[in-house]
């Protein structure tokens, strides 16, 4: 029989002292933290991220890296801002012996906001007294959710202080961790600002029988092969393997596939099983946290019963099956995570969970209903393809040859030569006049705002739109249409003579580009700053509106570019899935707007900073 700290089925392994199981995140996390990067760890519960968070802090206190772990779910919920974010600071204060009074320090800069109050903690204060590299771990991110408070400005100073890196080099040596039960979007809290896309996401897999290898030893004489039958129910699961592993150890009398089977009924069936607190967060996330319950149990059953179902990263329902954790992704599909959730979420629960239909005359009355209107709009929506074209597009002719394209930053590096055939980029950016003429024909999608189609506006950069609403329009527009690739999108913005901004490398000002104002000045129209124009005279590469162009985005990816026509990375990187954004915005900053600066965003987010312009092959 095994000792019991050989088993963990609650809280850190490192609180319990029970063994630890390594996997591929530990060395990704730890890799990011030392390179000085910022990252996010964001699955399902009960799967080792805390643990990892811990293990992480251990290993960077022995390399001479501070680090401080803030759990915002101690801090609470039903507080002020000013409470808040003054918890924060507390904890990062204590955790790092600093000698500032935090509550005098809040205090006398009370004119502040909070969350101007926390970029000024990190420069004034917190870099300035400790010289060394600092992690800040953030636990428990998804608790900021519940606050009654807008969480915008939290994500915004954070943003500032990643942005901060590039003029003030004391910002290089701060590194920021989200971990949590959310995935990337449930942190935009505002449509109207841009996304908090910052740092690279870790993924957190299910053990592999080998990594799980040491918890055979409380298994018996045949321990690997018991725990070979452990993970065919548990998949490698944590914390189900964890909790399998250890009551079979203290409650099998002989170890065979049968008691494993009847194991698994005493823990997760019948009423043990409604008590058990990981399947409880299932079954919470699958109807009660819902954001769709008859759609997120139409999507489930559909993968329950076998069917192929392709993930879909543009799918608020998909996703939040995902972070449920009774599916995972598997070759570009999403399967059952384990044969216990299969089990306990099977069809007859999917039935039984499901919102009551209505009776089956409604029904058939609103379907007679729903096929004359879908009849309806197929006709307007022919004739309107018909009636509305697309508008004229300036294009500016880009010509072959090579460019420089890359800086000495980090993130932009290395700087390497790039060869472009010659294509065509939109002298504008895309206005809400042209993209009004898509939506009437029934092609594109109605931004998100309630004012692309005022007759004042129309000649502003269409915003509040995703990157598939833009590369629909693009290829709507021109039957060669396409967003730029990012390769393209530098060549325009800075030639081939390797400057900081499309106007060369004199300082910003105001005649320049809509940018880096205080207050700042909001979106304008196209094609106001004829003085910050590319030397093709390509305009408003920097501020106005950040573009969506074609690429995935990869951190390494100019370490392994094509250097002849690059189309960016052929699949996002392993556990992200962010598309390139370029040029900054009206909201943005100097470092923001140079021409090599790399943004990038989650595909399926969109608001009043981002826009695009289009592309196409001669």
């Amino acid at each position: 029989m095994a000792d019991q700290v050989l088993y963990t089925v609650g809280g850190t392994v490192q609180a319990g002292g029970g063994i630890y199981i390594k996997r591929k995140a530990d060395d990704d996390l730890l890799a990011l933290c030392r390179k000085g990067e910022w990252a996010t760890v964001l699955s399902s519960r009960q799967v080792g991220k805390s643990s990892l968070m811990v293990r992480t802090a251990r290993q960077l206190e022995k390399e001479n890296i501070d680090s401080v772990i803030i759990d915002l779910s101690a801090i609470g919920v039903n507080i002020s801002s000013d409470e808040w974010y003054l918890g924060v600071l507390s904890e990062i204060a204590n955790g790092l012996d600093l000698k500032t009074n935090i509550f005098e320090w809040w205090e006398e800069r009370k004119q502040l906001g909070p969350a101007q109050r926390l970029t000024t903690f990190f420069r004034d204060t917190l870099l300035k007294e400790i010289k060394k590299r600092i992690v800040l771990f953030f636990d428990e991110i998804d608790s900021v959710l519940s606050i009654s408070f807008s969480m915008d400005d939290f994500f915004a100073a954070l943003r500032a202080a990643y942005n901060a890196r590039s003029t003030t080099p004391d910002f290089m040596r701060l590194s920021i961790v989200l971990i949590g039960v959310a995935t990337p979007s449930d942190l935009i809290i505002g449509s109207k600002r841009t996304p908090y896309n910052i740092g690279r996401q870790v993924e957190l897999t299910d053990f592999t029988l080998e990594e799980a290898k040491q918890l055979s030893a409380g298994l018996g004489i045949n321990g690997e092969t018991v725990l070979a039958w452990i993970f065919e129910w548990t998949g490698g699961h944590p914390y189900l393997t964890q909790l399998l592993c250890a009551y079979m150890s203290k409650n099998a009398e002989s170890f065979t596939k049968d008691r494993v089977r009847g194991a698994v009924g005493s823990l997760f069936e019948g009423e043990q099983g409604k008590q058990d607190n990981n399947l409880r967060f299932v079954r919470d996330m699958l109807t009660k946290r819902a954001p769709d319950v008859q759609r997120v149990l139409g999507v489930y059953k559909e993968i329950r019963s076998g069917k192929k179902v392709l993930d879909d990263e543009r799918s608020a329902v998909k996703s939040h099956l995902k972070i449920s954790g009774v599916v995972r992704r598997h070759d570009k599909h999403l399967i059952p995570r384990n044969r216990i959730y299969e089990n306990a979420f099977d069809l007859n629960w999917i039935r039984e969970n499901t919102p009551s239909q209505i009776t089956r005359a409604i029904f058939i009355v609103v379907s007679l209903l729903a096929i004359m209107i879908v009849s309806l709009f197929a006709i307007t929506g022919q004739l309107n393809r018909f009636i509305y074209r697309p508008l004229s597009m300036e294009w500016v002719i880009i010509p072959a040859g090579e460019f420089t394209m890359g800086s000495e930053n980090p993130s932009e590096g290395p700087v390497h030569i790039v060869y472009l055939n010659t294509y065509q980029i939109g002298k504008y950016e895309v206005t809400n006049n042209q993209y009004y003429v898509c939506v009437k024909a029934g092609i594109c999608v109605t931004p998100r705002n309630d004012f692309y189609n005022q007759a004042e506006k129309m000649n502003y950069p269409v915003t509040d739109i995703d990157w598939f609403d833009a590369k629909t329009f693009c290829e709507w527009n021109d039957r060669n249409g396409r967003l730029p690739s990012e390769a393209e999108w530098e060549k325009a913005a800075r030639g081939n003579s390797g400057s900081i901004y499309p106007w060369g490398n004199a300082p910003w000002n105001s005649d320049l580009a809509n940018c880096c104002q205080t207050p700042v000045i909001g979106l304008q129209s196209v094609g106001q700053h004829p003085m910050g124009a590319s030397i093709y005279s390509v305009y408003d590469m920097a501020g106005s509106v950040w573009e969506w162009v074609g690429d995935w985005y990869s951190v390494d990816y100019y370490l392994t570019t094509s250097s002849n026509n690059p189309t960016g990375p052929s699949e996002p990187s392993i556990g992200a899935s962010a598309r390139v954004i370029r040029g900054g915005s009206w909201q943005d900053t100097e470092n923001a707007i140079r021409s090599t600066f790399r943004g990038n965003s989650d595909p399926t987010l969109f608001n009043a900073a981002i826009g695009f312009r289009c592309a196409r092959s001669p």
